[in-house]
């Protein structure tokens, strides 16, 4: 029985178009530069993650994002008689560090910082109890006698109130937008804790608007015929994924020319509008090679670390 681990990211790609699934998953080849966008959400996360370990008392030393800021120095014990103070200078000096490995721009940097205190001075009295954050796990999506799916997942925060527990995601951004419940990421939350309910937590950088507008809880429900629509539908597409990596199907590596300008647009389209001979030159102009993704690296880090 062959194995295969995917995660919503992949689900996401596959569904688009092949030939870009195969550019970022297979090739792992990506643009040169990250996106300002990109950084800007993992400094915010980083920043959270560490508010809310120290918040919650649930710092694992061997977490990434821990052991780095052991090694480089710092320290947790606290001289001040106000805990939340501790935890937000601490959870800023952080993110000073992490910035360091980030291209961001000082003024991007300070922003991301602003919002942060806005946010948790906006939730200082948050009625949700952390229960786990960044925490990762894997279940099985389809098991056949040829083919078993792993599907694997990461998850910013799991949280309880009252009776309901849910997992969260934060999301990062300078613009207003609607969120959908029709999401992988979402709905593989749901179905892979067992949970009905998944949390968006939107942190926006909208200078114009009042905190209660740039921060908002987006609670999604999701009764169990949905998550068994989503498991088939995402078993589909896994499926599609497994051909794709075993790169013996003569109609795999297809393009799908509806999706090169959704989203503002591919990052691979400057490869696809070059001739088929012309495409391995841009690629070595304007793309690097990185190490391939892989969803299940972070869960084998994690159980060696438990």
């Amino acid at each position: 029985m062959k194995t295969i681990t995917l995660d919503s990211t992949i689900l996401n790609t596959v569904s688009l178009c092949e030939r870009r699934t195969h550019y970022q998953f297979i090739d792992a080849i990506s643009p040169s530069i990250k996106g300002e966008a990109l950084e800007r959400g993992d400094l915010m996360h980083k920043m959270l993650e560490v508010y809310e370990s120290l918040r919650c008392n649930l710092v694992d030393m061997n977490n990434a994002t821990w052991k780095s800021l052991i090694e480089s120095g710092f320290e947790l014990n606290s001289d001040t008689p106000d805990p939340q103070e501790f935890h937000k200078n601490y959870a800023i000096s952080a993110a000073r560090y992490f910035a360091t490995k980030m291209d961001l721009p000082p003024d991007e940097i300070e922003e991301v910082i602003f919002q942060f205190e806005e946010y948790i001075e906006y939730y200082k009295y948050d009625p949700w109890d952390t229960l786990a954050l960044e925490s990762v796990g894997s279940k099985v999506l389809f098991e056949s006698e040829e083919l078993k799916v792993l599907y694997t997942f990461k998850i910013d925060r799991l949280a309880k109130r009252d009776q309901i527990i849910a997992p969260w995601d934060y999301k990062t951004s300078k613009r207003r937008s609607e969120t959908s419940s029709l999401s992988n990421q979402f709905i593989g939350y749901a179905w892979a804790t067992d949970s009905n309910y998944v949390i968006v937590d939107k942190i926006g950088f909208q200078k114009s608007l009042k905190p209660s507008e740039r921060f908002q809880r987006i609670f999604l429900s999701y009764d169990e015929e949905r998550i068994a629509e989503w498991q088939l539908n995402a078993t589909k597409w896994a499926i599609v994924y497994a051909r794709l990596l075993e790169g013996t199907d003569p109609l795999s590596n297809s393009m799908n020319l509806t999706s090169c300008d959704k989203f503002g647009g591919c990052i691979y389209r400057p490869i696809c509008e070059k001739a088929p001979s012309a495409r391995e030159w841009i690629i070595s102009r304007d793309y690097v090679q990185g190490e391939r993704w892989d969803p299940a690296k972070e869960l084998e880090e994690h159980a060696e670390h438990p």
